[in-house]
């Protein structure tokens, strides 16, 4: 659901899922934090230097990727775990050694939340146990069925990873279509292009806004997005009223992979 929509249209959010960077999303609206607040740290916190470490220089880099998520982690959310949330989180991983979904609720917030961004190609998997966890996208790219087994009886999910999207920005009469960028994109865009069918059938089972066009990977068209999610959040609402209505009812998000 988008944050912003959620503040104007009185929803309560009781369980939040995440994969990717929609997990960070997701501790951030746990955490308590507002829309608006959510759209000042990703501005102020993932500036160019930022993206290019976590995104593009992954573990090679200096400072790493994950150092910085880890900086950025300790800084933006509380330092006592997934208990100090104030709505419970889901963040998803995958387990290359048991080929497997492994979602994390208890214990380090910060660890969970790298982990959740470990893309592969960009990160050697991390260990825990006998499990090796990479980012949740390459199994499941939208988080509805962790929180429908949570509890939600109502769910909203957001998938960017869809085949379809929208012929123009909001604002634009043109159809645009932005242009990829060397940015070691094969084995990502390829790591995305195996998640489209899993990423339509999780978000079937929801509610789901279609943005469009680009890819998650276009952070300079950030305003776009907005107004394109606003504007697919906005539609989305009659069918959204027509099952819970803003006041007094539990309502459950789901956040579908940024998938990376």
């Amino acid at each position: 659901m988008s944050v912003l929509s959620r503040d104007s249209n009185g929803y309560t959010v009781d369980v939040v899922g995440g994969t990717s960077i929609g997990a960070w999303i997701g501790a951030w609206l746990a955490a308590g934090m507002s829309g608006a607040a959510i759209e000042r740290t990703l501005r102020d916190r993932f500036t160019p230097d930022v993206v290019d470490a976590v995104f593009r220089r992954g573990a090679t880099g200096e400072p790493s990727g994950t150092k910085v998520l880890a900086c950025l982690a300790r800084e933006t959310l509380p330092s006592d775990g997934f208990e100090g949330l104030a709505t419970p989180l889901i963040v998803l991983t995958a387990d290359l050694e048991g080929r497997e979904p492994v979602p994390i609720t208890t214990g380090s917030l910060h660890d969970a939340l790298v982990t959740s961004l470990t893309v592969p190609g960009l990160y050697p998997p991390v260990q825990r146990g006998t499990q090796r966890l990479v980012d949740g996208v390459v199994h499941t790219p939208v988080r509805t069925e962790a929180v429908m087994g949570a509890g939600a009886d109502v769910t909203v999910a957001v998938n960017l990873l869809g085949s379809q999207t929208l012929p123009a920005w909001p604002g634009d009469e043109r159809s645009t279509t932005s242009a990829r960028r060397p940015v070691r994109d094969t084995l990502v865009e390829s790591i995305e292009l195996g998640q489209i069918g899993a990423s339509a059938r999780q978000t079937a089972m929801a509610d789901a806004p279609i943005f469009g066009p680009g890819t998650w990977r276009n952070f300079e068209l950030a305003d776009r997005y907005m107004a394109a999610g606003a504007e697919a959040m906005e539609a989305a609402l009659p069918d959204l009223h027509a099952l819970a209505r803003p006041q007094g009812n539990r309502y459950g998000s789901a956040r579908g992979a940024i998938s990376g």
